[in-house]
This record gives C-alpha cells, sequence and structure tokens, in this order.
C-alpha cells in the first residue's frame, strides 16, 4: 500500500528508481489504530489538512505507540503504518535488510 501512495503523489521517474524495501515486523502489541472518530472528515483531501498532521504531531510527541496503523488514501479499506523511532518501545520493532525495489513501468505510464 505504501508504494502506490508514494507513486500517487511523486511525478518524478528518476525519483521512483531511488526506493528501497525492508521488511518490517512488529507486534500487535505496539500499534494503535486512529479510531473511526478520530479521523477527520477531511483525511483524504487532495493536499494534505492540518488536521490530519496535527494527529501525526500529537502521536510522534506522545508515549502512545511504536506504530500507528492508518487508513489508505488510495484504497481506504487497507491499511498503512507509521513507525515512531523515538517511542520507548521502538527497539522492538525489526527491520529488515534493505533491497533494490522498482515499481512496475505500466503503474507510472503516463
Amino acid at each position: 500500500m505504501a508504494a502506490l501512495e508514494v507513486l500517487v503523489h511523486l511525478d518524478s521517474p528518476r525519483l521512483l528508481r531511488r526506493f528501497v524495501l525492508c521488511e518490517v515486523m512488529f507486534d500487535e502489541a505496539l500499534v494503535r489504530e486512529l479510531p473511526p472518530g478520530e479521523i477527520p472528515a477531511d483525511w483524504r483531501a487532495e493536499q494534505p489538512p492540518r488536521s490530519t498532521q496535527e494527529i501525526g504531531d500529537m502521536w510522534v510527541k506522545g508515549d502512545d505507540s511504536a506504530v500507528l496503523r492508518v487508513p489508505s488514501l488510495v484504497v481506504p479499506e487497507e491499511s498503512n503504518y507509521l513507525l515512531n523511532p523515538a517511542h520507548t518501545q521502538f527497539n522492538q520493532v525489526r527491520i529488515g535488510e534493505r533491497r533494490p525495489f522498482s515499481f512496475d513501468p505500466r503503474l507510472h505510464k503516463r
């Protein structure tokens, strides 16, 4: 899902060639999910609304969770996971080796 999120927001084919992929593993106990009532009505606006930025800012500054599950803008029924490296339990998040990642060229034909 994160790859699709990137693809819809970047126009530079050169930037798309610079991505890497790494597996991230974590226990579900480290995850906080935004309840539907906490998601602002404008969360899918073309430009990121201040309301969603404020939620992210508060989450990063707080000690609520090391991982935040948020709905995908592209496919709202799916999720993206935000990582907070400053969280006290972030050391429990396992990040695998980096490896090259390439977008399927059919996805960025214009």
